[in-house]
């Protein structure tokens, strides 16, 4: 298994009111066998918790498509976000590509 991540080099102070993660993703893994993660920790990288995966081929592949997870269950807490590619030697896509990432409060944008 070879992971690979990149994870927001400090945390996202998310506000009592919630926020919204936006960013672009395109992807082509091998389908059921190659994940592709989005993940958040609030314990300083302690450990993680999912809020995305995929698998397989992105509609339009290569073309990038925006996705938005609501960050609105952390609200009052300190993020760490990640995405991480868990994939095998057998078979070998193109990989997982993000891009434009930033968080959302209220109408404000911050890019991470």
């Amino acid at each position: 298994c070879w992971p690979a991540w990149s994870r927001s080099s400090s945390p996202i102070a998310i506000p009592a009111g919630g926020a919204t993660l936006e960013f672009q993703v395109a992807y082509d893994t091998e389908e059921a066998y190659d994940f592709c993660y989005v993940e958040v920790s609030t314990n300083n990288a302690v450990s993680w918790q999912q809020l995305a995966a995929w698998s397989g081929r992105s509609p339009g592949f290569p073309a990038y498509q925006g996705r938005s997870l609501s960050l609105a269950n952390f609200a009052n807490r300190d993020l760490l976000v990640r995405f991480r590619y868990n994939t095998d030697p057998y078979f070998l896509g193109a990989g997982f590509f993000v891009d434009d990432v930033k968080h959302l409060i209220d109408r404000f944008t911050k890019r991470l």
